[in-house]
Formats: structure tokens, sequence, C-alpha cells
């Protein structure tokens, strides 16, 4: 049909399936019929008439033909906006149990489009929703509880948990990520590796390359540092090198680290090198700190003072350093260098521009 998004096509084969049902038995209909008569009236006029019989679906009380009805008045599908009646429809139908006009009406509430702007209302259809099976409005309600004044963020872990074993992926990484890290709730690295497993499982994941290679590295930073499972350097550099394919500089940097110092794994200085130089270039800090030595001391590459004090100078560009306090309580997360490092990098940067040249810290400056 001519104003069908793709997503509309589910909404009409609900509305084809429901409609005779629902015309043989007409419920009380307390939304102004008149206003969908005058609708019904211009539709069969319209150079679209296949419109009518949804409509006419909608005044015979069909729950999936008023959700859909309702929404194309909100946005004006029918060549007229009419917020009033769409909301009507859509409360008509989530009062039917229909979760999909259950959430509309909630999203109305929740941002004040077309109606007074009202959280408890919109917290009570997504509740609605979420019973009638809708398991996106769990995720609704997770926001909405950690947005709430005063923040508790106790409130939202409940929700997500329900959205998670519904299977909605957005909701098992947030979850793995507050029991990895101990956001709101007790830090839990069992739970937090089990949900980053089902958030990872194949057969699609529709969060993007990036942000799925993010999740692998995660998955091998819990295996090799042994957090909520046996320590498992082995599997830990499965999970880095499929992350890393995708580049992910954490898993570049990480492979770099473990390749370089042989840990569990036959020491391969010279791949190592290769994993620091494309984290490094990616912008990772650490692993410009990491071929800023390799350079300086010929390990692995010729030796050349001119690059090491490029990568300095970039390791040293990054924003300020980490407390030691916050790099032992990150534990295997930091991502920038901890103060001692950074104390370190600063003192190798001052002593390698005594020994260099002009030109050389020249060219160092603009590579």
């Amino acid at each position: 049909m001519w104003f069908m998004q793709p997503f509309d096509m589910l909404r009409v084969f609900l509305i084809l399936t429901v409609s005779a049902m629902a015309i043989l038995t007409i419920p009380d209909f307390d939304v102004r019929a008149d206003a969908i008569d005058d609708i019904l009236e211009r539709q069969r006029k319209s150079e679209h008439p296949d419109t009518v019989d949804l409509i006419a679906s909608a005044r015979a009380g069909a729950p999936a033909a008023q959700a859909f009805v309702g929404q194309a008045l909100i946005e004006g599908r029918f060549g007229v906006v009419d917020v009033n009646l769409g909301a009507e429809l859509l409360e008509k139908a989530a009062r039917s149990g229909y979760a999909v006009a259950a959430s509309d009406l909630a999203f109305l509430h929740k941002y004040g489009r077309g109606v007074p702007k009202d959280i408890a209302k919109a917290t009570y259809w997504y509740e609605k929703a979420y019973e009638a099976g809708g398991i996106c409005a769990a995720l609704e309600l997770a926001y909405i509880s950690q947005a709430a004044k005063p923040y508790d963020g106790n409130r939202a872990v409940p929700w997500f948990e329900k959205c998670a074993v519904g299977g909605l992926r957005v909701c098992q990484e947030r979850l793995a990520y507050l029991y990895l890290h101990g956001r709101d709730i007790p830090r839990d690295y069992a739970k937090s590796l089990r949900w980053l497993l089902e958030a990872v499982k194949p057969p699609d994941y529709s969060g993007g390359l990036a942000r799925l290679a993010a999740l692998q590295t995660l998955i091998g930073v819990q295996f090799e540092n042994g957090l909520g499972i046996s320590r498992n350097v082995p599997e830990a550099i499965e999970w880095y090198t499929r992350a890393a394919e995708a580049d992910d500089s954490d898993a570049q940097y990480a492979l770099g680290r473990l390749y370089e110092a042989g840990i569990d794994v036959p020491r391969d200085v010279g791949r190592g090198v290769e994993f620091f130089n494309a984290a490094a270039s990616a912008g990772d800090v650490r692993a410009q700190y990491r071929l800023a030595l390799a350079y300086e001391r010929g390990v692995a590459v010729p030796r050349d003072r001119t690059l090491a004090l490029k990568w300095l100078i970039l390791a040293l560009a990054d924003r300020g350093p980490m407390s030691d306090q916050d790099a032992q309580l990150l534990g295997p997360f930091p991502r920038s260098l901890a103060r001692t490092q950074r104390d370190e990098a600063e003192r190798d940067l001052v002593r390698l521009k005594s020994e260099l040249n002009s030109d050389q810290i020249s060219a160092a400056e603009s590579l």
C-alpha cells in the first residue's frame, strides 16, 4: 500500500486475521465514531481507497486496526493529523490488551507527543504492554527507572533482566556491563560473562561489527583474568583474535601484550609488536607507549629513536592519566596510562629529546 513502511506489513496481516471476528462481535466503542466516519468518507473519495478496510476494521473494534489507524492519524498518513483521535484509538486498543498500542501510547505520554507529558502514565502503559507480551516495553521501563529522581539504579535492574531473559541483546549487553563494573548492583563476573556470551550468540548480531568486537574483547578479558570462570588464556586469545580481526584496538593491544610476554602462548615478540602497531595506529595509548619502547630499544623492529619519540608524543597527548588507585580498581579494563606509567613515559620523553638533535625532534613531531 502506498503509505506503508515495511514494518507496517505485520500489522496489516494481524488486522486482516482479526477484523472479521471484530465485525461479527462489535464491542462497546466509545471513541468518536463520527470522526472515524469522516475519515472513512474522505478515504473512499481519495486516490487511495485501499485504506478503507483498515479504517472500517478500526471502527468495528479490531485492536490491531485501531492501533494502526491511531498511529497513522498521529503521523498524518491519511492526509490529516488528528493526535487526539489517534491517541483515543491507541488507548482503546491498549485496553483490549494489544501490546503494540500500549507501547505506542506510552511513547506519546513519555515524550508529550500530542498529549501532556506524563511519566506515570507512560510507565503504566509500558507495564501493560509488557504484560501483553511486548518485551521491548521492559527496556523502556528500565530506562524510565534509571532516569527517575532520586536516582536509584537498582530499580532498573529487574527490567533489564526481564528483557535480557526475553532475548533482547541490548538488554543482555547492558546487564553484562552492570555486573562487570558493579554499577548499581554488586559486581558479579559470572553473571557478566553469562550475559556477554548470550549477547554475542549467532546467527546474527544487530549491533554492528564494532560493537560485537567490543563484547568479544570483554569475554576475552574475563577468560584471560579468570573473572567468573577458570582462567583460560587460549580461550581468551580466541575471543581476542575474533575481535582484533574486526579492528578492535583493545583486543589488538591484549594480543600484543600476550605474545610479547609469552603468557600461556609461545613467545613471539614480532607478532606482539605487530599487534601493538595496529592498536597504536587506531589511537590506543597503551599500545603507543609499548610501541615507543620497542622502537627505542630495537625490539622486533629496527631501532628508530625518531619513531620512538613520535609514539611517546602521541601517547602523552592523551587525556590525563588515571590515578594508580583507579587503575587498580579497573583491573584489566583501563584504556589510559596509569600515573606511574605516564610518569615513566614523560621521563623517557625528556631523555629522548635531550639525546636527539633538532631535526630528529622536528621529524618526530611531524610524523
